[in-house]
């Protein structure tokens, strides 16, 4: 390896991060979980399965299938952040896959036609739609409004958005100890990947709930008639979020139909 390569590498802490056998993030992540890690894996089933339900039934063109491409790599991200020790990074980037879902999920109602909000948006005519403008605007859908009397579900949600964005400005290392134990280049730091962990899976269950609520008979319809990903969905949700009565009744109804 060349001096300027070797520089590059101590510049960028690429060693802690990756290279360093036996003691770099990812080595010691891989080794001490290994279980969550498979986990993580079925968080980007989850999320693929559903979002390709929308993209099948829905085409191309529509919000949610358009902006899955990008959310999908947010959350591919910040397992990638994680891996590499850069905790808050990780789930600062959380907030992201669930913002951009919901912004899908708004524009559902707006992409029709050339001069829709969505073209509009698109084009950056029209500024993003904020947080809880997203939630105003959901919420007063019929579906929407039904689930949250049932599950408090826009206080779940905010309340989450809230937790997520306590880590974009750095608010969330002092309450949570993240860095405790980093030093100065990253390190391998178990409270920190667990609290990654158990953040993801909950974001991974209100973006599960969103989807399902907004288009519930495009997704029974399409899984109903794929029994091979019924399945696979069902077994790839953290049981945190089958514990939540809406998933749990729309997973039961596929299985129902079958």
């Amino acid at each position: 390896m060349d001096e300027k390569m070797e520089k590059l590498i101590f510049t960028f802490d690429l060693g802690f991060s990756d290279m360093y056998v036996d003691e770099s993030v990812r080595f010691d992540t891989f080794r001490n979980k290994k279980k969550q890690l498979y986990e993580a894996r079925n968080l980007i089933e989850v999320d693929s399965i559903l979002n390709h339900a929308v993209f099948a039934k829905l085409g191309a063109e529509h919000p949610t299938s358009q902006l899955w491409l990008e959310s999908e790599t947010d959350l591919k991200a910040s397992i990638y952040l994680v891996l590499g020790g850069y905790y808050r990074q990780a789930v600062a980037t959380l907030r992201n896959w669930l913002e951009i879902t919901l912004t899908g999920i708004y524009f559902n109602q707006y992409y029709r036609g050339r001069s829709s909000r969505y073209n509009q948006w698109k084009a950056g005519v029209r500024q993003s739609p904020k947080w809880l403008h997203l939630l105003d605007s959901v919420f007063r859908r019929a579906a929407f409004a039904a689930a949250d009397r049932k599950t408090d579900l826009r206080q779940t949600l905010d309340n989450l958005y809230s937790e997520l964005s306590s880590f974009v400005h750095s608010r969330g290392i002092e309450i949570y100890a993240l860095q405790n134990g980093r030093d100065n280049v990253p390190r391998y730091i178990e409270h920190s990947f667990d609290l990654w962990f158990s953040l993801a899976k909950r974001t991974l269950t209100a973006i599960s709930l969103v989807l399902i609520i907004e288009y519930g008979s495009e997704l029974r319809a399409y899984l109903q008639a794929s029994p091979g990903e019924s399945h696979s969905l069902k077994e790839s949700f953290p049981a945190e979020a089958i514990e939540d009565p809406l998933v749990d009744t729309f997973l039961a109804s596929l299985l129902t139909e079958q």
